[in-house]
Parts: structure tokens; sequence; C-alpha cells
């Protein structure tokens, strides 16, 4: 019995002189009483996340009991409370909402002319149990409640139209605020996508995150002016792509900066084909082409989710070849440390996900179909 209880002890302050030894993978700073985490390369743990399939809502299946025949297109989704999803179908200007089962529930909301009606939309959020319709052609907010019975319009006249309309689903209406400008003090042209709280009548009535660049800079590339943000919970998770550094800001509705996770990174070149992608995009906006003889550096983070254990999911630029380029990496971050990057295989070539509430929905564009999990 005493031998038993010496290799046991022996074993046990081997574990602690070796668990002591090893470097963390982290640290943290504070700086004017914000923290900072740096984070390495090197995981704190092995995460395992197999996402389970639940259903599959087909949009592609003409014969849809939902009377429009099928998507036309997925614009956005958005989920309440209840799981209920609720489909933006700018194509067929409608919205279709589904149960937590995926079982087709009502249209909300149709094409038309009238004040009630929809023409263009392509943008939505939920508020309690109140969704807010940006539609673009007349530029028009329009609010319906989710058992689908219409509450008001209202005209945008003096602000501009919203960029990535989101919600907390309370009180915390935002969206990116494009505008651009001479400056009257230096005469200089600069252009905006600050990050913005709206009021009740859809005027800006904080700015969470200033995001400006001088379009006369010789070195301005247009897609610095673009990231990405997700709220939850009052707080906005930012992708700060000002940089070259992988950083993400934490910033409560007040716009005061809470914390910043950082983690290692080696900058990447944009390849030729994904400058022509991005040349491509530029022409639609109505902007000048970059130049192609320029070496240009991706940013670090391409998009942020927060899941239903709190942590912060940033999806990491990589340099893609034919073996990787439908790979979805995600890494995951807890309290500011770095946990893993993760690979999502239920993610395949062209398609794309969101994380909203405690289930994963993967889109397929091309086929009009939307796969949900849980995870």
């Amino acid at each position: 019995m005493y031998k038993k209880l010496q290799i046991i002890l022996s074993i046990s302050i081997a574990l602690f002189i070796i668990s002591c030894s090893q470097e963390p993978n982290h640290t943290v700073k504070e700086i004017d009483g914000v923290k900072y985490y740096f984070n390495k390369q090197e995981p704190s743990q092995v995460l395992n996340i197999n996402p389970v399939k639940l259903f599959e809502i087909d949009g592609a299946n003409a014969s849809m009991v939902d009377s429009v025949k099928g998507f036309g297109s997925i614009t956005k989704i958005l989920t309440d409370y209840n799981k209920n999803i609720y489909i933006l179908d700018r194509d067929k200007a409608v919205i279709k909402k589904y149960n937590n089962k995926g079982e087709f529930d009502k249209l909300i909301g149709q094409k038309g002319k009238n004040i009630e009606h929809f023409t263009a939309p392509r943008e939505i959020a939920l508020m309690y149990d109140t969704l807010v319709v940006f539609d673009e052609n007349p530029k028009r907010y329009t609010r319906y409640l989710t058992n689908g019975t219409y509450i008001s319009s209202q005209i945008l006249m003096a602000t501009n139209p919203p960029q990535y309309l989101t919600s907390d689903g309370k009180t915390n209406l935002a969206a990116f605020q494009f505008v651009k400008y001479r400056n009257k003090s230096d005469s200089v042209r600069y252009m905006n996508n600050d990050i913005c709280l709206l009021s009740d009548r859809f005027k800006v009535s904080k700015v969470i995150k200033v995001i400006k660049y001088s379009s006369e800079d010789p070195n301005f590339f247009i897609p610095d002016l673009f990231t990405t943000y997700f709220q939850k919970d009052g707080n906005f998770y930012v992708a700060n792509n000002e940089s070259d550094k992988y950083s993400i800001e934490v910033i409560n509705s007040r716009s005061n900066l809470q914390y910043v996770i950082e983690k290692e990174y080696e900058k990447l070149p944009y390849n030729s084909y994904e400058v022509g992608q991005i040349n491509q995009f530029i022409d639609r906006i109505g902007g000048s082409a970059v130049d192609t003889t320029k070496t240009y550096y991706k940013k670090a983070v391409n998009m942020v989710y927060v899941d239903k254990y709190d942590r912060v999911w940033a999806l990491p630029s990589a340099i893609r070849t034919i073996e990787n380029e439908s790979t979805h990496y995600v890494d995951i971050f807890k309290e500011g440390i770095f946990l893993d990057r993760i690979i999502l295989d239920v993610v395949g070539k062209d398609e794309s996900f969101q994380l909203l509430g405690d289930r994963l929905y993967v889109i397929n564009q091309a086929e009009k179909k939307i796969k949900v999990y849980e995870y």
C-alpha cells in the first residue's frame, strides 16, 4: 500500500513540474485600464467540435407549401429566442418563417407598391418580437411583428442607407454608415465606414467605432474600409482591420473599449486571382481599380461570431491552394485566450455558415439550401 502511495505521489509531482515548466500560450497586459490578450500560435487545449445535423431547408423545391415556390435567394437569416427561422428573400421580396424543426410557418410581407410591401429588401434585424427590414427601392424601413402583423413604414430621408444591419435581439440596432466627404479643415477627401447604433428613427445615435481613411492617400486600399462585427449581450466584437495585426476589439454599446484579443500572425499576400476578385468588387461599387503590380496583404480576421458558450469564433485568413481552397478554419477564444484552431468539415465548397443562438446554419446559395446543426 505504501509503495502504491509513493508511485501516485511521484506521478503527481512529475505532472506538476511539467505543467509549471510549460510556458503559457498567452500574455495579458493592461493599458489605460483595458486588458490586451496576446496569444501565441500554440493552442491551449484540444477542441473537438462535431456538429450534428438536425434538418435541412430545401429552397430549390418548387413544391414547397410556402405559395411562392421556393427561394429566389437567401439574402439573410435570423432566428428568435424560440429558434424560429426567418429568411429574407430579396429576389421574391418576402420573409419566410420556419419553426425550430425547419417546417414552414408563414410568409411575412409580399412584393408590391403599397407601404406595407417590399420591392428589393436587403437588410433585416430582429428587435424582441419585431422584424425591421430595410428596402432599397424606395429607401424605406418597414416593421412587422414576428407573427406577420404589419406595424409601420418609414422613408429614409437624411441618413445614409445601412450596410450590414444587425441587432442584439433586444434594443441595440446597428449598421455600418458609409459616407464620402471633403474635410473642411484640410480639404482632403475621406471615406468613413463607421459602426453606428441607430435610434428608433433610424438615425445615428452613437458611433461605436470610427473607420476612416483618406481616399487621396497613395497607399489607400479600399478593402481596409471594410470589416466585420458581431453583437451579443450589449457588446460588439469587432475585427480591427486598420492594421495587419490579428486583433479583435470588444466594445460596449457606450463605445467603451472593454478588452482586446490579439494573436501572432504572419502577413499573407493576396494572389493574382484574389486581387482580380477585389477589382471586380470595386468595379461594382463604382471605385477605382487597385494597382495589380503592387503587393497587397490580407486582413487577419474575416468574420467574427460568439457562440452559445460565449466563445469567440474568428475566421482567419490563410494561404489558399487547390488542397485547401474550400477549407473553413476557425480560431476559438475563451475570455481572451486562444483555445484551438478547428476545421468545420460540415461547411463545403462555395458554402458559408452562421452561428445563430445555439445552432450552426450552413448556407448553400447555389443550391438554395440551409442545413441546420447542433454543435
